[in-house]
């Protein structure tokens, strides 16, 4: 019922094409590792009593985190279905407790040679289930060793399908073109502007393709984590990418997870494409080639999946990545969604259209005069262009509330700059008052990206690294309890680091970058010229889901902040994905 997935790697170093957990009578928890060595009802058995440390436990995701002190390997456990939660919230509660490890019994070469079988034993059955997935393993380790050729189609081993299903999910007309074409193998681009269901659709796209072929990557971490995913640099093993193709070579070839990556994927989806430059982009493709061994064959024949919108965000410097000479040999099928679902008004995703391309009208900049404020009201977001900028307005917030305050460190592991690599902050101050916004996806916790909140004040905590917990009303009028959460990063399969943390940070202010890709109830920003970028503004302006909802600080307005980038538009407007006429002004 249960069984390791994202770690190939690990499984094949213990010799081993399948491995479950089994919770055995008198034994207790145990990892089984089973190998073609094996004979039905036998394998290999690791107590639970041998568990080095616990790494993450998000159980409400179905899947826990740990290492065993055989090879000091890590594992990563999926549950198959909801109904084995119970059997897993068994062993995670074996697991947090390092006191109740000595009370698992190791009598397991005993029990084996007196012949006892346990018959609902998972593993001594051997669930039919699995048998899908252990083909799918001896597959990845032959294409290990020889190099894939991209053609074989494996189901995936969780949904036990090999491509997207369109039953039982409502898609658009556009979004259903788009899997098709996925289906069909074909490299695509998925674009439109913002709330249109470009990440909605990424997540069915990483749920359905086979996992142990597909790399899902974005070119920020923020995106990463909204994808489940880590930053295309990650992946790619190549640092910067800012030595040339020679050095990134030998980096990749001397890393082990980056070069097992390139030769086992079948499928890279790399989001947030405006943000990734030309020469990144044909890098990319040239490693691939070389790491592949297909050098006639653009991205090494990798069918890439690129998604975002050229009229947000643009890259930190460079061209954008349609201006690469890979992005023009790739060629990729392009699928636009149009339908907005985070701006439900018949008004406002129009006049959101006109700030995509910079032709906002003298009606639009009238009708959002109507909404300027001299001071940011309650329960709003305010988005900053800059860092310095954000940081800023939250510490003087903070240092206007009366009451005590509480800070909270994070707990790290590995190896990793998790500053970057998770959305968790180092160390954390509160105050009963303080606005702060959820940065993680927390069922557990009923929590979600993106919510806001305010802290009502701090309960003690039952045991933990916390002594104490915040209290937050979100913003539908729910409390809770915060706890920490924990976030992992993971390279081609093999977790190398975490944080434990408070799944929370201070959010009076936050930068355009941190909310690219979020819905906000409430939205406070400038539409003037600290607006430095393309697109920018039209970022801030559409994380709103409503007119109503959105606050303009200032004295004024400026029309040009509102500014598409010019390659961008010709780009678009090449293909006919411009649904109006991008100019200086409109009158009506």
């Amino acid at each position: 019922r249960v069984f390791a997935t994202d770690s190939l790697e690990v499984i094949s170093q213990w010799c081993g094409t399948e491995a479950f957990l089994s919770i055995e009578p008198v034994v207790g928890p145990a990892l089984v590792v089973k190998s073609s060595k094996h004979k039905r009802g036998q394998g290999t058995l690791f107590a639970l009593a041998q568990v080095d440390r616990v790494l993450a436990n998000n159980l409400a995701e179905g899947k826990v985190s740990f290492t065993v002190t055989h090879q000091k390997r890590h594992c990563t456990v999926l549950m198959h279905t909801q109904t084995d939660l119970p059997e897993l919230r068994s062993i995670c509660v074996t697991l947090s407790n390092r006191e109740r490890w000595a009370e698992i019994e190791t009598n397991v070469l005993a029990k084996e040679k007196s012949g006892q079988r346990t018959p609902s034993s998972p593993v001594v059955e051997s669930p039919a289930e699995t048998k899908q997935h252990a083909s799918a393993l001896d597959v990845a380790m032959e294409d290990d060793d020889n190099g894939f050729d991209g053609s074989a189609s494996l189901a995936h081993p969780l949904t036990g399908r090999g491509c997207m299903s369109n039953e039982n999910t409502r898609w658009t007309a556009e979004q259903s073109a788009a899997l098709d074409s996925v289906n069909e193998g074909k490299s695509v681009l998925l674009c439109g502007p913002g709330g249109t269901g470009k990440t909605t659709l990424l997540r069915q796209l990483v749920s359905a393709l086979p996992v142990e072929f597909t790399a899902v990557t974005a070119a920020t971490a923020q995106a990463a984590r909204e994808i489940n995913g880590v930053t295309v640099h990650a992946f790619a093993g190549i640092g910067t990418g800012a030595s040339g193709l020679a050095a990134a070579l030998k980096r990749v070839n001397g890393n082990a997870n980056a070069l097992r990556g390139w030769r086992r994927v079948r499928h890279l989806i790399l989001d947030e494409i405006s943000m990734v430059n030309a020469a990144l982009f044909d890098l990319l493709d040239q490693v691939a080639r070389h790491v592949r061994n297909r050098h006639s064959d653009v991205f090494g024949g990798i069918q890439m999946i690129v998604c975002g919108d050229f009229l947000q965000l643009p890259p930190v410097e460079g061209g954008m990545a349609f201006s690469s000479s890979a992005w023009v040999e790739l060629n990729p099928v392009v699928h636009q969604l149009t339908r907005s679902f985070r701006q439900l008004e018949d008004f406002f995703p129009a006049l959101l259209d006109r700030a995509r391309v910079g032709a906002l009208s003298d009606a639009d900049v009238d009708l959002l005069r109507t909404r300027m404020v001299s001071s940011v009201p309650d329960g709003c977001v305010q988005v900053e262009a800059t860092r310095a900028a954000a940081d800023h307005a939250n510490e003087v917030r903070l240092a206007q509330l009366q009451g005590d305050f509480a800070s909270f460190r994070a707990v790290d592991e590995g190896d990793v700059d998790l500053d970057i690599a998770t959305p968790l902050a180092s160390s954390l101050t509160l105050k009963p008052g303080a606005q702060v916004i959820c940065v993680a996806n927390d069922s557990s916790q009923g929590l979600t990206n993106g919510s806001l909140g305010m802290v009502d004040g701090f309960v003690a905590s039952s045991g933990g690294q916390c002594r104490q917990l915040p209290t937050v009303t979100w913003q539908d009028g729910t409390h809770s309890t915060v706890s920490p959460s924990c976030a992992e990063v993971a390279v081609n399969g093999r977790v190398i680091g975490a944080r434990a943390q408070l799944p929370l940070r201070l959010a009076w202010a936050v930068t355009v970058h941190r909310v690219q890709g979020l819905s906000l109830e409430r939205v406070a920003l400038r539409l003037d010229t600290t607006h430095f970028e393309c697109g920018q503004a039209y970022v801030a302006l559409s994380r709103a889901r409503t007119l109503s909802g959105v606050f303009i600080l200032g004295d004024s307005i400026d029309r040009d902040c509102c500014r598409a980038n010019p390659g961008a538009l010709r780009f678009l407007r090449s293909r006919g994905l411009l649904r109006i006429s991008p100019q200086a002004s409109q009158t009506t």
